[in-house]
């Protein structure tokens, strides 16, 4: 890497290889690395289009490493040298609007998701996902859920997080029919888990019990395991 940089400075390969040392860190979730040398690569990198790609990796490590109002410098530095149609332009707006939300600017949030899920395009589905997230972390769950539909009926079964996270907010706002049955779908030791503890809320003592039993066999070394176990014993009392 070092010896790149000497021999061929300011060339294509090297801007990229600065680039690529930053993207290396970002995909290691290594976030302030990757920050400190993305911002090292855009001083350096000549390339034009690897520089604004390396501002974009700027914000976005410094969002992810939960510096929003830094992050929303550096996207606001960077969709002044771009247009709308720019590789970079739509990614930097869906950081922007994900860092408006983490940084309390709700309405700015929430505005520009909104114009981003209209262009249909990737970052559209993205959009809708993150919605949800930001109405979920402000409490309004029945709003969170909607738009968590709306991404799960894009993506189909492929994302389980988000499905967990739906039957979660169903159990939350009491429709525990609609949670019970999304739990059902699912085969991770977290949905078996809620699966059990929702049946039993739903006043399905022998449901629940049979699902704590089951989720042990299939999952005894499970961080649930010893609650999965106390309900187990607590449950084995009152059903025959």
């Amino acid at each position: 890497f070092a010896e790149l940089h000497k021999r061929f400075p300011g060339t294509p390969q090297s801007d990229s290889a600065y680039f690529e040392f930053a993207a290396h860190l970002y995909s290691q979730n290594l976030f302030p690395q990757a920050g400190d040398s993305f911002a090292i690569a855009e001083k350096k990198i000549k390339t034009a289009s690897i520089q604004t790609r390396a501002l974009l990796g700027l914000a976005d490590s410094r969002r992810e490493s939960q510096r929003g109002v830094e992050a929303l410098q550096h996207y606001e530095r960077l969709l002044s040298k771009i247009q709308p149609g720019h590789r970079d332009y739509l990614p930097a707006r869906l950081g922007q609007a994900i860092a408006f939300g983490e940084t309390g600017a709700f309405a700015s949030a929430v505005s520009l998701f909104h114009a981003i899920i209209k262009v249909e395009q990737p970052e559209s589905l993205t959009a809708l996902r993150e919605l949800g997230a930001l109405y979920q972390k402000r409490g309004d769950f029945r709003q969170a859920l909607q738009w968590f539909q709306r991404y799960h009926e894009k993506v189909g079964d492929e994302d389980e997080t988000t499905k967990l996270i739906m039957a979660e907010l169903y159990a939350t706002i009491g429709d525990l029919e609609k949670s019970i049955s999304l739990y059902r779908q699912m085969s991770s030791r977290e949905a078996k888990f809620g699966l059990a503890k929702t049946l039993e809320i739903n006043k399905k003592p022998r449901d629940a019990l049979r699902e704590y039993i089951a989720f042990l066999d299939h999952f005894p070394s499970s961080t649930f395991a010893k609650k999965a176990q106390a309900r187990i014993n607590f449950l084995s009392q009152f059903v025959v």
